[in-house]
């Protein structure tokens, strides 16, 4: 049992103007590490008798000890949640690459063909998506495939009338707003025959405007950008070991 709890269980210990003091204990624990009495029974608005009384109910021998034993507790709460989110983080890191494993390859495999046999590849990715996007146009680069990567909407605009119908057109889009790429589809070619979406929203509605969409699993594609990163970077590097291989 932490602190916290301990002081709710002896909540019918307390009088009425204690009761204040444990309000505020509870409900604002980090003012105990800084706050004096005066400054405790202030926030309480009680009196300093109270927040002794308080002390004394719960068995230290005044404020000063009470605060020091409070404050190193709440250090060990707050250590203990820590690691307790990082263990969080773990097992969902593990859960989407165990979910990449069972990731149907024929797609990816077809895109890494694609790339093998292009020479006009152009690759884009705006916000977070422009981090998986210019990670894959560098591995390509050191591979020795040239291509061309845009990762904002300005670029992109002018980038958009290098890029031909039978150009190897390549998008990174987590969330998939066909909203967010409104301008740059008036300035492509309408009937690009060599186009790839990579995605985690198997609902957008950009994949009418591709002749291949890519949807990776995700956990939650609302909040997790852990679980964008990951998926998002484990498939980049799919991809590029699948094309060394070929």
């Amino acid at each position: 049992m932490n602190i916290l709890e301990y002081i709710k269980e002896r909540k019918d210990d307390f009088s009425a103007s204690e009761c204040k003091v444990l309000e505020v204990v509870l409900n604002t624990p980090h003012y105990v590490e800084t706050d004096t009495i005066t400054k405790l029974a202030e926030r309480a608005d009680t009196s300093t008798s109270a927040v002794l009384r308080f002390c004394h109910t719960l068995g230290y021998k005044g404020y000063k000890d009470f605060r020091y034993a409070f404050s190193q507790a709440l250090r060990k709460i707050n250590s203990e949640s820590n690691i307790d989110a990082i263990s969080q983080s773990l097992d969902q890191s593990i859960k989407i690459l165990e979910n990449l494993k069972s990731f149907p390859k024929e797609s990816v495999i077809e895109l890494a063909h694609a790339i093998k046999d292009s020479h006009d590849i152009h690759i884009i990715g705006f916000h977070y998506s422009s981090l998986p996007a210019m990670k894959l146009s560098m591995m390509l680069e050191d591979m020795g495939i040239p291509s061309y990567s845009s990762y904002n909407n300005i670029h992109t605009l002018h980038h958009a009338n290098t890029i031909s119908e039978s150009s190897l057109f390549i998008l990174f889009t987590y969330e998939g707003n066909e909203k967010t790429f409104k301008e740059m589809f008036n300035s492509l070619p309408v009937n690009m025959t060599n186009s790839f979406l990579i995605t985690q929203n198997p609902n957008t509605s950009l994949k009418k405007r591709f002749t291949k969409t890519i949807t990776l699993p995700s956990n939650n594609i609302q909040n997790h950008l852990q679980d964008r990163s990951i998926a998002m970077n484990s498939f980049v590097e799919m991809i590029i070991q699948i094309i060394d291989e070929l």
